[in-house]
């Protein structure tokens, strides 16, 4: 059985590679059609989630995509989570697979792909339900060190 994870690992490693400066807004106004020259990792959503489901054919992978006031509640507690972040997308894709405990997120904003990693299923499922996740003897925010 073909496993998803090697294969989103070595797209986590080559997106993560890329520059992951955000698009400036002035840069790329939100209703404009975004080409790649204008991306800072040369990559759309679109390109991005055909790549991957490209490359994984006999695997059931299943992927959403947040927009709206699901991005707000999943940033929140995202960002709520340390170690301290200020990612500010305006969507979020998931991509899970049946035979990874991992789920990879990719944080866009207008269209274009700014970072992807990949983070265990249960803690991407508490930020979808707007959970910070605190492990044991990790400092809150609130309790800077």
């Amino acid at each position: 059985m073909i496993r998803l994870w090697p294969i989103l690992i070595a797209a986590t490693i080559f997106l993560s590679s890329c520059a992951t400066t955000p698009v400036e807004e002035e840069d790329t106004p939100p209703t404009a059609t975004v080409s790649t020259d204008k991306c800072p990792m040369h990559l759309t959503m679109d390109e991005w989630v055909s790549d991957v489901l490209d490359r994984n054919p006999l695997i059931s992978t299943k992927h959403s995509v947040l927009k709206g006031d699901k991005v707000t509640v999943f940033m929140a507690a995202f960002n709520a989570t340390p170690p301290e972040s200020n990612y500010d997308p305006d969507t979020i894709v998931i991509f899970v697979a049946p035979t990874d405990p991992r789920a990879v997120v990719g944080f866009v904003k207008y269209e274009c792909m700014i970072s992807v990693n990949a983070y265990p299923l249960g803690v991407v499922s508490s930020w979808v339900n707007g959970k910070p996740v605190l492990f044991p003897g990790q400092p809150s925010n609130e309790e800077k060190i």
